[in-house]
């Protein structure tokens, strides 16, 4: 089940990575100062897609975790869950503190021989035996959703909120709340379980097409984001210092216009990785530079950056300390 790093795609390893150095220090991070990429990796599918639909990137040097649904011993290890592609986001699921979800569907099936991890819903995990058969699962399982007969197109979505018994302008004495729901009976929808794992894997990609297909709009701006850095590389403002985390041991070197202007510190520490800090260049552009690594595998991979001169505006990602570079013209 699952396989060495080194097959996952280098895209995502290195998604993995940055995650990693942008909370590394953070409330987020409290406590596991050695965390860093494990050795090994589990593929995760979807009933909706063919292929691979996420990896489960092992963290390791946790300072501790907990057994996730289970009252076994953890398996002591951290993750991060990564999408292949845009129908989700970029990294949905991940966690220091608690293990990874095929660890924990291991410990849920009696003994038996996990050979497949499918993700149902943002905390809900199913495990298939050698024979395709249903042998775990976490969290909670989505049910089947049934419409009343001559129903057509998708069953509309219900509601339930919370509101006031009564309107006041008395912030002191807040009235109480009382729920208000939209019952689903009344559009002649009813939610039951699954006869068994076959039938919910089939009638998966229907039942739920409406959510997964609001799920990848949802996600839409986040590879948006991901696009832009591929594409451009990510900006470092003068004066500012970015760490980059490497994938494994190996070394690094610096190259293009900017380079000159870059000094690179490799960061003794078990986690490998270099800071960047860019100089003031005197530039009224950005200057680009590369960093080219190689790994003592022999593998090796490229990454864009640019210097921003001092003062020019700059977005932030959604997890800094990366930014989004800025187009021409300043769009």
């Amino acid at each position: 089940m699952r396989v060495k790093m080194s097959e996952v795609p280098l895209s995502l390893r290195r998604r993995a990575a940055n995650h990693l150095e942008s909370i590394r220090g953070t409330d987020m991070a409290a406590g596991h100062d050695q965390m860093r990429l494990g050795d090994r990796a589990c593929p995760v599918y979807r009933p909706d897609m063919d292929g691979v639909a996420y990896w489960e990137i092992e963290v390791k040097g946790m300072k501790e975790t907990k057994a996730r649904g289970h009252a076994g011993k953890s398996s002591g290890l951290g993750f991060m869950m990564l999408s292949t592609g845009a129908h989700d986001v970029p990294i949905p699921h991940w966690s220091l503190d608690t293990e990874p979800p095929s660890y924990a569907l291991e410990a849920k099936g009696n003994g038996k021989n996990i050979a497949k991890v499918h993700k149902l819903d943002s905390l809900a995990y199913a495990a298939e035996d050698m024979k395709g058969n249903y042998a775990s699962h976490i969290g909670q399982f989505p049910p089947k959703i049934e419409t009343a007969p001559g129903m057509q197109g998708a069953a509309p979505l219900g509601e339930f909120r919370a509101e006031p018994e009564h309107r006041t302008d008395d912030d002191k004495t807040p009235p109480k709340l009382m729920a208000v729901k939209n019952d689903r009976s009344t559009h002649g929808i009813k939610a039951s379980g699954w006869k068994d794992w076959h039938e919910a894997q089939k009638a998966f990609p229907e039942t739920f097409k409406p959510h997964l297909q609001k799920l990848a709009e949802h996600a839409r701006g986040h590879w948006d984001t991901e696009e832009l850095i591929d594409t451009f590389g990510e900006g470092i403002h003068e004066g500012q210092t970015m760490t980059v985390a490497l994938l494994q041991p190996g070394s690094a070197t610096l190259s293009g216009e900017g380079a000159k202007f870059v000094q690179m510190t490799m960061l003794d520490r078990q986690a490998a990785a270099v800071t960047l800090e860019a100089k003031a260049s005197g530039a009224k552009n950005e200057l680009s530079f590369m960093l080219e690594i190689k790994y003592v595998d022999g593998s090796s991979e490229t990454l864009n950056y640019f210097i921003v001169p001092r003062g020019t505006p700059s977005n932030k990602r959604d997890v800094a300390p990366h930014l989004v570079p800025q187009l021409a013209g300043g769009k």
